[in-house]
């Protein structure tokens, strides 16, 4: 994307973003950019700014003095006020029952609220694309869940960008178009992906498998154009590390599993190191999940449902 490079380019960017809130249908500005400049610098601005759901682009006229901008709307005036108070008291709402002063808290408790209010759902629906769908409508796609996390995060001042990619599905490994975030804590970028957390998960346990990862370990099963964002090379963000429920001995397995279902608890999530490696590494932890339960003389029912890419576990007893 063509930065900009002056105040004077700045400055007028600033004004044509001011008058689209105002819904201007014409907006004249020095002739500063180059037609393609000005454009690129748009575009980047509907990416960057999760408020501007409601223009759909731009047409430009350009002469050697002045550009003409020419919004496209995608609602009426009356329309877009509306939403965009009912968005902005909504993300109000939300980010004044986030508690704590840390910041990873306060990122995770972001990602839990979209994680369990939010309802993924593939359709051509424009508003599923934007901050619309998961603030008004409870539903939304990647774009819409990556859109409302920056939105939250912006109000928090914490950096916060939209990542545009593939993704392959955890549960049908099919690559897709996708896209999810990356934030900055304490000066590191890491990944973020709400909706694969949301859509992995089974029954009401929330699942961390993308949340703080790096550029490595997202990877595994997302692929993007990593000169276009900054490198997330800092480990030890990531939900199970600071949980401390990264198994890295088959004794820490088995002394997480017992303590946990001798504690009454029905559903274990756990995450194996990132080194791990052999085939069939489900079928390994269901063996070792069976032979505790025969040691511990529990006669239990239980499912697992496991990420491979990401070396994560949810075992789920029946009592």
């Amino acid at each position: 994307m063509m930065g900009i490079t002056s105040k004077a380019e700045r400055h007028a960017l600033n004004k044509i973003i001011e008058s689209l809130y105002l819904y201007s249908d014409e907006i004249t500005v020095a002739s500063l950019f180059s037609n393609e400049k000005l454009q690129s610098c748009l575009q980047n601005e509907l990416v960057c700014n999760p408020e501007l759901f409601f223009v759909n682009g731009f047409k430009l006229m350009y002469s050697p003095i002045t550009t003409a901008v020419y919004p496209s709307y995608g609602y009426d005036e009356a329309t877009f006020k509306r939403i965009l108070d009912s968005c902005r008291k909504k993300r109000s709402q939300l980010v004044s029952r986030i508690q704590g002063n840390d910041n990873y808290s306060r990122v995770l408790q972001a990602h839990d609220f979209l994680a369990r209010n939010v309802r993924y759902i593939n359709g051509i629906d424009k508003d599923l694309h934007t901050i619309v769908g998961p603030f008004t409508k409870k539903q939304g796609v990647c774009e819409g869940y990556a859109k409302a996390y920056k939105y939250l995060l912006d109000m928090m001042n914490i950096p916060c960008r939209i990542v545009y990619g593939y993704g392959c599905d955890p549960g049908v490994e099919i690559e897709e178009s996708h896209a999810w975030n990356m934030i900055q804590l304490d000066e590191n970028w890491l990944h973020v992906d709400v909706t694969f957390d949301t859509t992995i998960r089974s029954g009401q346990v929330l699942r961390y498998d993308y949340f703080g990862l790096s550029t490595e370990q997202i990877a595994r099963d997302h692929r993007f154009e990593k000169e276009k964002y900054p490198i997330a090379e800092c480990l030890g963000y990531g939900y199970y590390e600071r949980n401390n429920l990264v198994m890295t001995t088959r004794k820490q397995m088995r002394d997480y599993l017992s303590g946990a279902l001798h504690s009454g608890k029905t559903d274990c999530v756990f995450k194996l190191p990132d080194s791990s490696s052999g085939e069939n590494l489900d079928a390994k932890v269901s063996s070792e999940i069976q032979n505790l339960l025969q040691q511990l003389r529990m006669n239990l029912r239980y499912t697992i449902n496991f990420n491979l890419k990401q070396r994560v576990f949810h075992a789920s007893f029946e009592r």
